[in-house]
């Protein structure tokens, strides 16, 4: 089960964007800018969890990517 983060910073035409932290996005924020929101089985458990910090979250297609062609 992954381990997923939520960005801090409220990025333009992104908002918050959740990362898997072992898929070794591009997109991944520096430590300071991310918020852990644990260990999830899938990307909408993940992204529900970040839902309870900001309502705008939604799931880094970078990450997904990633993840997919693993």
């Amino acid at each position: 089960m992954p381990m997923f983060c939520v960005d801090k910073n409220d990025r333009p035409r992104f908002g918050h964007q959740v990362h898997d932290l072992e898929a070794g996005c591009v997109r991944l924020p520096v430590s300071y800018f991310q918020l852990p929101i644990g260990f999830h089985p899938d990307w909408e458990d993940a992204v529900k969890e970040a839902h309870e910090y900001y309502t705008d979250a939604s799931a880094c297609s970078c990450c997904k990517v990633t993840v997919a062609a693993s």
